[in-house]
Protein backbone atom coordinates (compact mmCIF):
# COMPACT_ATOMS: atom_id res chain seq x y z
CA UNK A 1 0.00 0.00 0.00
CA UNK A 2 1.38 3.55 -0.66
CA UNK A 3 0.14 6.55 1.85
CA UNK A 4 -0.84 9.27 -0.68
CA UNK A 5 0.68 12.53 1.03
CA UNK A 6 0.41 16.12 -0.63
CA UNK A 7 2.79 19.04 -0.16
CA UNK A 8 1.65 19.93 3.21
CA UNK A 9 2.31 16.16 4.52
CA UNK A 10 5.68 16.17 2.88
CA UNK A 11 6.23 19.54 4.44
CA UNK A 12 5.10 18.38 8.00
CA UNK A 13 7.17 14.83 7.50
CA UNK A 14 10.46 16.49 6.51
CA UNK A 15 10.40 18.85 9.61
CA UNK A 16 9.84 16.28 11.77
CA UNK A 17 12.71 14.45 10.64
CA UNK A 18 15.19 17.62 10.43
CA UNK A 19 13.67 18.60 14.17
CA UNK A 20 14.45 15.17 15.82
CA UNK A 21 18.27 15.44 14.08
CA UNK A 22 18.64 19.23 15.08
CA UNK A 23 17.56 18.15 18.46
CA UNK A 24 20.02 15.08 18.79
CA UNK A 25 23.03 16.85 17.80
CA UNK A 26 22.02 20.06 19.90
CA UNK A 27 21.48 17.83 22.78
CA UNK A 28 25.39 17.19 22.86
CA UNK A 29 25.32 20.62 24.60
CA UNK A 30 22.91 20.46 27.00
CA UNK A 31 25.67 19.96 29.89
CA UNK A 32 28.21 22.65 29.96
CA UNK A 33 30.87 20.56 32.48
CA UNK A 34 30.48 17.09 31.08
CA UNK A 35 33.41 15.28 30.09
CA UNK A 36 31.97 15.37 26.09
CA UNK A 37 34.64 12.64 25.56
CA UNK A 38 34.10 9.96 28.16
CA UNK A 39 32.28 6.63 27.92
CA UNK A 40 30.53 7.38 31.03
CA UNK A 41 29.36 10.93 29.53
CA UNK A 42 28.44 9.14 25.93
CA UNK A 43 27.29 5.48 27.00
CA UNK A 44 24.75 7.13 29.93
CA UNK A 45 24.59 10.38 29.72
CA UNK A 46 26.68 11.02 32.36
CA UNK A 47 23.82 9.25 34.39
CA UNK A 48 22.14 12.17 35.08
CA UNK A 49 18.47 11.05 33.46
CA UNK A 50 15.52 12.12 35.42
CA UNK A 51 12.51 10.30 35.97
CA UNK A 52 10.59 12.24 33.05
CA UNK A 53 13.24 12.29 30.81
CA UNK A 54 13.86 8.46 31.20
CA UNK A 55 10.16 8.13 30.74
CA UNK A 56 9.87 9.96 27.54
CA UNK A 57 13.31 7.81 26.40
CA UNK A 58 11.81 4.42 27.12
CA UNK A 59 8.61 4.87 25.96
CA UNK A 60 10.01 6.48 22.51
CA UNK A 61 12.24 3.77 22.04
CA UNK A 62 9.56 0.95 22.96
CA UNK A 63 7.56 1.53 20.14
CA UNK A 64 10.08 0.47 16.81
CA UNK A 65 7.94 -2.23 15.55
CA UNK A 66 4.30 -0.13 16.04
CA UNK A 67 3.47 -1.77 12.26
CA UNK A 68 2.92 -5.12 13.86
CA UNK A 69 0.24 -3.88 16.21
CA UNK A 70 -2.11 -2.70 14.03
CA UNK A 71 -1.09 -6.18 12.33
CA UNK A 72 -1.64 -8.04 15.35
CA UNK A 73 -5.47 -6.27 16.29
CA UNK A 74 -6.30 -7.04 12.84
CA UNK A 75 -5.98 -10.90 13.40
CA UNK A 76 -6.90 -11.31 17.24
CA UNK A 77 -9.12 -8.48 18.29
CA UNK A 78 -8.86 -7.92 22.11
CA UNK A 79 -6.02 -10.21 22.53
CA UNK A 80 -3.34 -6.99 21.46
CA UNK A 81 -4.00 -6.06 25.20
CA UNK A 82 -3.21 -9.51 26.41
CA UNK A 83 -0.07 -10.64 24.45
CA UNK A 84 1.77 -6.98 23.27
CA UNK A 85 0.24 -5.59 26.46
CA UNK A 86 0.18 -6.69 29.63
CA UNK A 87 2.81 -9.31 29.81
CA UNK A 88 5.29 -6.33 29.14
CA UNK A 89 3.56 -3.94 31.78
CA UNK A 90 4.13 -7.14 34.18
CA UNK A 91 7.81 -7.27 33.32
CA UNK A 92 8.11 -3.76 33.47
CA UNK A 93 7.35 -3.77 36.79
CA UNK A 94 9.12 -6.76 37.87
CA UNK A 95 11.88 -5.54 36.56
CA UNK A 96 11.44 -1.67 38.47
CA UNK A 97 10.50 -3.68 41.85
CA UNK A 98 13.35 -6.10 41.75
CA UNK A 99 15.91 -5.47 39.41
CA UNK A 100 16.06 -1.97 38.22
CA UNK A 101 17.71 -0.07 41.74
CA UNK A 102 20.47 -2.81 41.58
CA UNK A 103 21.53 -2.27 37.98
CA UNK A 104 21.49 1.55 39.11
CA UNK A 105 23.92 0.87 42.83
CA UNK A 106 26.04 -1.83 40.72
CA UNK A 107 27.75 1.47 38.94
CA UNK A 108 28.06 -0.90 35.32
CA UNK A 109 27.91 0.67 32.73
CA UNK A 110 26.39 -1.93 30.46
CA UNK A 111 25.04 -5.75 30.92
CA UNK A 112 27.89 -7.46 30.26
CA UNK A 113 30.02 -5.35 32.48
CA UNK A 114 27.53 -6.40 35.11
CA UNK A 115 27.60 -9.84 34.69
CA UNK A 116 31.78 -9.23 34.34
CA UNK A 117 31.29 -8.27 38.84
CA UNK A 118 30.16 -12.10 39.54
CA UNK A 119 31.24 -14.29 36.73
CA UNK A 120 34.17 -12.91 35.61
CA UNK A 121 35.83 -12.08 31.96
CA UNK A 122 35.06 -14.99 29.73
CA UNK A 123 31.11 -14.67 30.86
CA UNK A 124 31.04 -11.09 30.40
CA UNK A 125 32.97 -11.79 26.87
CA UNK A 126 30.06 -14.38 25.66
CA UNK A 127 27.33 -12.08 27.75
CA UNK A 128 28.35 -9.09 25.19
CA UNK A 129 27.99 -11.58 21.77
CA UNK A 130 24.41 -12.44 23.30
CA UNK A 131 23.71 -8.94 24.12
CA UNK A 132 25.13 -8.13 20.54
CA UNK A 133 22.45 -10.31 18.66
CA UNK A 134 19.51 -8.68 20.56
CA UNK A 135 20.87 -5.50 20.61
CA UNK A 136 21.29 -5.23 16.32
CA UNK A 137 18.81 -3.34 15.01
CA UNK A 138 18.15 -4.53 12.13
CA UNK A 139 14.30 -5.20 12.33
CA UNK A 140 13.75 -1.27 12.99
CA UNK A 141 16.20 -0.90 10.31
CA UNK A 142 14.12 -2.67 7.75
CA UNK A 143 10.92 -1.18 9.67
CA UNK A 144 12.08 1.80 8.68
CA UNK A 145 13.17 0.70 5.19
CA UNK A 146 9.59 -0.49 4.55
CA UNK A 147 7.85 2.44 5.51
CA UNK A 148 10.00 4.95 3.74
CA UNK A 149 9.88 2.96 1.08
CA UNK A 150 6.04 2.59 0.79
CA UNK A 151 5.59 6.06 1.16
CA UNK A 152 8.23 7.31 -1.32
CA UNK A 153 8.28 4.39 -3.70
CA UNK A 154 12.17 3.97 -3.70
CA UNK A 155 13.92 0.52 -3.80
CA UNK A 156 13.83 -0.73 -0.64
CA UNK A 157 17.33 -1.61 -0.24
CA UNK A 158 17.95 1.97 -0.72
CA UNK A 159 15.24 2.79 2.05
CA UNK A 160 17.04 1.01 4.26
CA UNK A 161 20.30 2.47 4.07
CA UNK A 162 19.46 5.65 4.03
CA UNK A 163 17.23 5.25 7.39
CA UNK A 164 19.72 3.99 8.69
CA UNK A 165 22.19 6.70 8.07
CA UNK A 166 19.38 9.18 9.06
CA UNK A 167 19.00 7.76 12.75
CA UNK A 168 22.66 6.99 12.86
CA UNK A 169 23.43 10.87 12.52
CA UNK A 170 21.37 11.59 15.31
CA UNK A 171 23.33 9.62 18.23
CA UNK A 172 26.65 9.48 16.62
CA UNK A 173 28.06 12.81 18.02
CA UNK A 174 26.88 12.76 21.53
CA UNK A 175 25.66 9.23 22.62
CA UNK A 176 22.78 8.78 24.76
CA UNK A 177 22.50 12.69 25.68
CA UNK A 178 21.79 13.26 21.56
CA UNK A 179 19.34 10.67 21.93
CA UNK A 180 17.41 11.40 24.63
CA UNK A 181 17.00 14.51 22.97
CA UNK A 182 15.56 13.32 19.72
CA UNK A 183 13.63 10.75 22.16
CA UNK A 184 11.59 13.90 23.55
CA UNK A 185 11.20 15.28 19.73
CA UNK A 186 10.31 11.63 19.14
CA UNK A 187 7.73 10.71 21.54
CA UNK A 188 5.83 13.83 21.28
CA UNK A 189 5.14 13.31 18.03
CA UNK A 190 4.56 9.48 18.16
CA UNK A 191 1.47 10.96 20.55
CA UNK A 192 0.58 13.45 18.86
CA UNK A 193 0.17 11.43 15.50
CA UNK A 194 -1.82 8.32 16.78
CA UNK A 195 -4.09 11.15 19.33
CA UNK A 196 -4.82 12.34 15.91
CA UNK A 197 -5.92 9.67 14.29
CA UNK A 198 -7.67 8.12 17.18
CA UNK A 199 -10.27 11.42 17.40
CA UNK A 200 -10.25 11.31 13.74
CA UNK A 201 -12.17 7.92 13.64
CA UNK A 202 -14.17 9.04 15.87
CA UNK A 203 -14.95 12.27 14.00
CA UNK A 204 -15.20 10.39 10.80
CA UNK A 205 -17.22 6.80 11.87
CA UNK A 206 -18.78 8.11 15.11
CA UNK A 207 -18.19 6.72 19.10
CA UNK A 208 -17.50 3.81 20.48
CA UNK A 209 -19.94 2.49 21.36
CA UNK A 210 -20.93 2.51 17.36
CA UNK A 211 -17.32 0.95 16.80
CA UNK A 212 -18.13 -1.70 19.04
CA UNK A 213 -21.81 -2.30 17.34
CA UNK A 214 -20.11 -3.01 14.26
CA UNK A 215 -17.59 -5.56 15.03
CA UNK A 216 -17.35 -8.74 14.35
CA UNK A 217 -18.08 -10.90 17.73
CA UNK A 218 -14.64 -13.07 17.68
CA UNK A 219 -12.86 -9.65 17.95
CA UNK A 220 -13.58 -10.09 21.11
CA UNK A 221 -13.01 -13.55 22.35
CA UNK A 222 -10.81 -14.63 24.93
CA UNK A 223 -8.22 -16.02 24.68
CA UNK A 224 -9.23 -16.80 20.80
CA UNK A 225 -7.72 -18.20 18.08
CA UNK A 226 -3.96 -17.82 20.36
CA UNK A 227 -5.32 -19.46 23.51
CA UNK A 228 -3.83 -19.68 27.17
CA UNK A 229 -0.50 -21.21 26.18
CA UNK A 230 -0.15 -18.74 23.34
CA UNK A 231 -0.78 -15.76 25.85
CA UNK A 232 1.67 -18.27 28.28
CA UNK A 233 4.35 -17.74 25.00
CA UNK A 234 4.12 -14.24 25.22
CA UNK A 235 4.31 -13.78 28.80
CA UNK A 236 8.15 -15.76 28.07
CA UNK A 237 8.88 -13.35 25.46
CA UNK A 238 8.02 -10.65 27.74
CA UNK A 239 10.79 -11.58 29.67
CA UNK A 240 13.20 -10.65 26.90
CA UNK A 241 12.79 -6.78 28.75
CA UNK A 242 15.22 -7.85 31.44
CA UNK A 243 17.99 -8.32 29.65
CA UNK A 244 17.04 -5.37 26.99
CA UNK A 245 20.22 -3.35 26.45
CA UNK A 246 17.86 -0.17 25.99
CA UNK A 247 16.53 -1.07 29.20
CA UNK A 248 19.68 -1.63 30.83
CA UNK A 249 21.02 1.23 29.57
CA UNK A 250 18.38 4.17 30.56
CA UNK A 251 18.27 2.40 34.18
CA UNK A 252 22.11 2.67 34.72
CA UNK A 253 22.04 6.16 32.89
CA UNK A 254 19.33 7.13 35.84
CA UNK A 255 20.14 9.76 38.60
CA UNK A 256 19.45 7.55 41.76
CA UNK A 257 18.12 4.12 42.22
CA UNK A 258 15.47 5.40 43.18
CA UNK A 259 14.98 8.09 40.24
CA UNK A 260 15.05 4.44 37.36
CA UNK A 261 12.09 2.62 39.30
CA UNK A 262 10.54 6.06 38.98
CA UNK A 263 10.90 6.31 35.30
CA UNK A 264 10.03 2.67 34.58
CA UNK A 265 6.37 3.24 36.44
CA UNK A 266 5.65 6.66 34.78
CA UNK A 267 7.14 4.43 31.34
CA UNK A 268 4.32 1.45 31.53
CA UNK A 269 1.82 4.28 32.34
CA UNK A 270 3.08 6.00 28.89
CA UNK A 271 2.21 2.28 27.15
CA UNK A 272 -1.20 2.04 28.69
CA UNK A 273 -2.03 4.99 27.53
CA UNK A 274 -0.34 4.74 23.86
CA UNK A 275 -1.63 1.32 23.66
CA UNK A 276 -4.92 2.01 24.38
CA UNK A 277 -4.93 4.37 21.57
CA UNK A 278 -3.49 1.27 19.16
CA UNK A 279 -5.89 -0.81 19.95
CA UNK A 280 -8.86 2.05 19.41
CA UNK A 281 -7.48 2.83 15.99
CA UNK A 282 -7.35 -0.63 15.15
CA UNK A 283 -10.76 -1.83 15.88
CA UNK A 284 -12.18 1.13 13.92
CA UNK A 285 -10.18 -0.09 11.30
CA UNK A 286 -11.73 -3.19 11.82
CA UNK A 287 -15.36 -2.12 11.96
CA UNK A 288 -15.30 0.26 8.95
CA UNK A 289 -12.64 -0.31 6.51
CA UNK A 290 -12.76 -3.02 3.88
CA UNK A 291 -9.55 -5.66 4.47
CA UNK A 292 -6.04 -5.01 2.99
CA UNK A 293 -2.66 -6.37 4.28
CA UNK A 294 -2.83 -6.46 7.70
CA UNK A 295 0.72 -4.89 8.24
CA UNK A 296 -0.70 -1.68 6.21
CA UNK A 297 -3.76 -1.65 8.89
CA UNK A 298 -2.70 1.71 10.71
CA UNK A 299 -2.02 3.51 7.69
CA UNK A 300 -5.21 2.38 5.81
CA UNK A 301 -7.26 3.95 8.55
CA UNK A 302 -5.28 7.24 8.00
CA UNK A 303 -5.97 7.58 4.34
CA UNK A 304 -9.38 7.14 5.26
CA UNK A 305 -9.74 9.43 7.74
CA UNK A 306 -7.20 12.30 8.08
CA UNK A 307 -6.43 15.20 6.03
CA UNK A 308 -2.97 15.98 4.22
CA UNK A 309 -1.59 18.09 6.82
CA UNK A 310 -2.94 15.16 9.40
CA UNK A 311 -1.17 12.23 7.75
CA UNK A 312 1.64 14.06 7.91
CA UNK A 313 1.40 14.79 11.34
CA UNK A 314 0.80 10.67 11.89
CA UNK A 315 3.14 10.12 9.32
CA UNK A 316 6.13 11.80 11.55
CA UNK A 317 4.70 9.93 14.21
CA UNK A 318 5.11 6.28 12.70
CA UNK A 319 8.69 7.65 11.31
CA UNK A 320 9.50 8.62 15.16
CA UNK A 321 8.34 5.53 16.87
CA UNK A 322 10.73 3.70 14.57
CA UNK A 323 13.45 5.89 14.54
CA UNK A 324 14.27 6.35 18.34
CA UNK A 325 14.29 2.60 18.47
CA UNK A 326 16.60 1.81 15.75
CA UNK A 327 18.45 5.34 17.88
CA UNK A 328 18.57 3.51 21.03
CA UNK A 329 19.04 -0.21 19.95
CA UNK A 330 22.04 1.53 17.74
CA UNK A 331 23.57 2.96 20.83
CA UNK A 332 23.09 -0.11 23.23
CA UNK A 333 24.87 -1.94 20.29
CA UNK A 334 27.04 0.28 19.71
CA UNK A 335 28.25 0.52 23.69
CA UNK A 336 28.54 -3.65 23.47
CA UNK A 337 30.73 -3.39 20.93
CA UNK A 338 33.25 -0.38 21.84
CA UNK A 339 33.40 -1.10 25.63
CA UNK A 340 32.44 -4.66 26.10
CA UNK A 341 33.95 -6.62 22.80
CA UNK A 342 36.86 -4.25 22.40
CA UNK A 343 38.06 -4.10 25.75
CA UNK A 344 38.04 -7.82 25.59
CA UNK A 345 40.25 -7.65 23.21
CA UNK A 346 43.00 -5.46 24.98
CA UNK A 347 41.56 -1.99 24.56
CA UNK A 348 42.49 -0.44 27.89
CA UNK A 349 41.28 3.20 27.55
CA UNK A 350 37.91 2.86 26.08
CA UNK A 351 36.99 6.29 24.89
CA UNK A 352 34.38 7.77 22.44
CA UNK A 353 35.95 7.09 19.66
CA UNK A 354 35.77 3.27 20.27
CA UNK A 355 32.24 3.78 20.64
CA UNK A 356 31.99 5.36 17.30
CA UNK A 357 33.26 2.31 15.89
CA UNK A 358 30.87 0.30 17.19
CA UNK A 359 28.27 2.63 15.70
CA UNK A 360 29.70 2.19 12.33
CA UNK A 361 29.95 -1.66 12.50
CA UNK A 362 25.96 -1.86 13.86
CA UNK A 363 24.97 0.05 11.13
CA UNK A 364 27.15 -2.21 8.91
CA UNK A 365 25.80 -5.65 10.35
CA UNK A 366 22.33 -3.61 10.99
CA UNK A 367 21.86 -3.24 7.40
CA UNK A 368 23.34 -6.23 5.94
CA UNK A 369 20.90 -8.06 8.30
CA UNK A 370 17.54 -6.46 7.68
CA UNK A 371 18.56 -7.15 3.34
CA UNK A 372 19.47 -10.79 4.06
CA UNK A 373 16.16 -11.88 6.82
CA UNK A 374 13.54 -9.38 4.92
CA UNK A 375 11.11 -10.15 7.86
CA UNK A 376 9.96 -7.88 11.21
CA UNK A 377 8.87 -10.66 12.82
CA UNK A 378 11.48 -13.48 11.95
CA UNK A 379 14.67 -10.64 12.85
CA UNK A 380 12.75 -10.08 16.46
CA UNK A 381 11.56 -13.08 17.16
CA UNK A 382 15.36 -15.05 16.87
CA UNK A 383 17.40 -12.34 17.97
CA UNK A 384 15.27 -12.79 21.10
CA UNK A 385 15.06 -16.61 21.20
CA UNK A 386 18.34 -17.23 21.15
CA UNK A 387 19.87 -14.28 23.51
CA UNK A 388 17.25 -14.47 25.96
CA UNK A 389 17.77 -18.11 27.18
CA UNK A 390 21.82 -17.49 27.75
CA UNK A 391 21.29 -14.06 29.12
CA UNK A 392 18.26 -14.17 31.67
CA UNK A 393 19.33 -15.75 34.76
CA UNK A 394 23.01 -15.28 34.82
CA UNK A 395 21.89 -11.38 34.47
CA UNK A 396 19.44 -11.61 37.75
CA UNK A 397 21.79 -13.77 39.23
CA UNK A 398 24.47 -11.18 38.74
CA UNK A 399 22.50 -8.26 40.61
CA UNK A 400 20.05 -10.15 42.82
CA UNK A 401 22.49 -11.18 45.42
CA UNK A 402 21.04 -13.92 47.40
CA UNK A 403 20.51 -15.72 44.48
CA UNK A 404 24.09 -16.29 43.93
CA UNK A 405 24.45 -18.76 47.38
CA UNK A 406 21.90 -21.12 44.96
CA UNK A 407 25.37 -21.42 43.21
CA UNK A 408 28.35 -23.66 43.79
CA UNK A 409 30.96 -22.30 46.06
CA UNK A 410 33.63 -24.90 45.52
CA UNK A 411 34.29 -26.24 41.30
CA UNK A 412 31.64 -26.53 39.27
CA UNK A 413 30.97 -25.81 35.30
CA UNK A 414 32.61 -22.15 33.81
CA UNK A 415 30.39 -19.38 34.48
CA UNK A 416 30.61 -18.83 30.41
CA UNK A 417 29.30 -22.23 29.85
CA UNK A 418 26.13 -21.35 31.85
CA UNK A 419 25.50 -18.34 28.98
CA UNK A 420 26.96 -20.04 26.03
CA UNK A 421 25.10 -23.42 26.10
CA UNK A 422 21.49 -22.45 26.55
CA UNK A 423 22.07 -19.84 23.94
CA UNK A 424 23.59 -22.27 21.32
CA UNK A 425 20.87 -24.91 22.01
CA UNK A 426 18.23 -21.88 20.96
CA UNK A 427 19.89 -21.47 17.92
CA UNK A 428 19.93 -24.54 17.00
CA UNK A 429 16.45 -25.03 17.87
CA UNK A 430 15.54 -21.94 15.83
CA UNK A 431 17.41 -23.73 13.21
CA UNK A 432 16.14 -26.83 13.14
CA UNK A 433 12.50 -25.69 12.83
CA UNK A 434 13.64 -23.87 10.19
CA UNK A 435 15.21 -26.85 8.23
CA UNK A 436 12.74 -29.05 9.00
CA UNK A 437 9.58 -26.94 9.18
CA UNK A 438 8.79 -28.09 12.93
CA UNK A 439 7.53 -25.80 15.79
CA UNK A 440 9.46 -26.63 19.09
CA UNK A 441 10.07 -23.50 21.12
CA UNK A 442 13.69 -22.21 21.16
CA UNK A 443 13.45 -19.64 23.79
CA UNK A 444 11.66 -22.45 26.93
CA UNK A 445 14.16 -25.17 25.65
CA UNK A 446 16.74 -22.65 26.20
CA UNK A 447 15.78 -21.22 29.58
CA UNK A 448 15.20 -24.88 30.65
CA UNK A 449 18.42 -25.78 30.25
CA UNK A 450 19.58 -22.33 31.50
CA UNK A 451 17.56 -23.69 34.69
CA UNK A 452 18.99 -27.13 35.10
CA UNK A 453 22.93 -25.77 34.45
CA UNK A 454 22.30 -23.15 37.32
CA UNK A 455 23.11 -25.12 40.29
CA UNK A 456 25.96 -26.49 38.63
CA UNK A 457 27.78 -23.26 38.57
CA UNK A 458 30.69 -22.44 39.97
CA UNK A 459 30.33 -18.50 40.04
CA UNK A 460 31.76 -17.83 43.15
CA UNK A 461 35.42 -19.42 42.70
CA UNK A 462 35.54 -16.87 39.34
CA UNK A 463 34.18 -13.95 41.20
CA UNK A 464 36.75 -14.09 44.01
CA UNK A 465 39.77 -14.07 41.17
CA UNK A 466 38.05 -11.44 38.95
CA UNK A 467 37.68 -9.18 41.82
CA UNK A 468 41.27 -9.91 42.96
CA UNK A 469 43.09 -9.45 39.35
CA UNK A 470 40.91 -6.61 38.59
Amino acid sequence: MTLSLGVWGWTIVCVAIAASIIAGIRGLRSTQNADRSSTLDYVLSGRMLTAPLFAATLVATWYGSVLASGEFIVRNGIMFMFCFGMPYYLAALFYAVIVARRIRKSEALTLPENIKRVFGKRAAFVASLAVMVIAIPAPFMLSLGVLVSSLSGAPLWLSIAGGAVVSLIIVAKGGLRSDVAANIVQVILLFTGFGALTIGCIMVFGSVETMIAMLPEQTWDIPGNIGWTGVGVWLIIALQTFVDPAFHMRTAAARTPATASRGLILSVTGWVIFDIMQLTIGLYGLAFLPSVDAKWHFLNVAQAVLPDAMKGVFVAGLLASIMSALDGYSLACAATIGHDIMGAFGVKAIRKRHLVVGLLITGVIGTTAALVVPSIVDLIMMAASIAVPGLLLPLIVSVVHPLQRILRTSQGIPPWLWIALPSTVAAGCTLYNKLMQTDFPPMFIGLATSAILMPLVGAQREAQLVHTND
